[in-house]
């Protein structure tokens, strides 16, 4: 099923080891933002239960973005 909006990635600056996916997006034409670990860390913090999974952080960057609440972290 093809939609008119392309799809972002969202992901966390993490250390050097995100860097390789950025690049690997940015050549092939993706749209992603970075965002800065301590953005989302606060962002959570105002959140009342305290959930650490893969998917639980995956669903909070996706909010987050959809709320407008993300500035773009430097690669």
């Amino acid at each position: 099923m093809k939609t008119l909006v392309a799809p972002v990635v969202v992901l966390e600056a993490t250390g050097h080891y995100h860097r390789g996916l950025a690049g690997y997006l940015g050549r092939n034409g993706w749209k992603y933002v970075i965002v800065n670990p301590l953005q989302s860390k606060r962002a959570k913090g105002i959140q009342l239960r305290k959930v650490k999974t893969y998917a639980a952080d995956a669903w909070h960057l996706a909010d987050m973005y959809y709320r407008g609440d993300v500035t773009s972290h430097r690669t």
